[in-house]
């Protein structure tokens, strides 16, 4: 959509708030418009607002469940809310619905690495913290 295209070019160029405003608008006009539920939540997560962030990537991802870019951002989101599990699971349907997309491979990766690791801390009964 218009709204769409207008927050993500404010959004290049670090105009944020104005890019908030005209995805927002966009929203407000189509409701259904997964494109702009996606650009509202990444540009919600830089500025901060993780949770609002991950609130949006959901409704773009109830519009269009295989929608691989708002499943990469899923996933980030849930690593950095330390939610592995769930992070996991977006890694693995970004993965098998782009195959080709090399940071959700790298991501997978990267976290099954990081829940092996985990759970051998967790059965070597060593204490850590984050």
């Amino acid at each position: 959509s218009a709204y769409y295209n207008k927050g993500h070019a404010l959004q290049a160029h670090g105009r944020d708030q104005e890019a908030i405003k005209s995805f927002n608008r966009g929203i407000q006009v189509d409701p259904t418009d997964y494109k702009t539920n996606h650009g509202k939540g990444v540009d919600l997560y830089n500025l901060g607002f993780t949770h609002q962030s991950i609130d949006c990537i959901n409704k773009a991802l109830q519009i269009c469940p295989n929608d691989a870019d708002s499943l990469i951002v899923m996933e980030i989101l849930k690593s950095v809310v330390k939610d592995h599990r769930k992070s996991l699971g977006f890694y693995n349907l970004a993965s098998e619905l782009d195959p080709g997309e090399t940071v959700a491979y790298r991501n997978k990766r990267e976290m099954s690495c990081l829940l092996l690791l985990l759970s051998w801390f967790l059965a070597s009964g060593l204490v850590f913290h984050f």
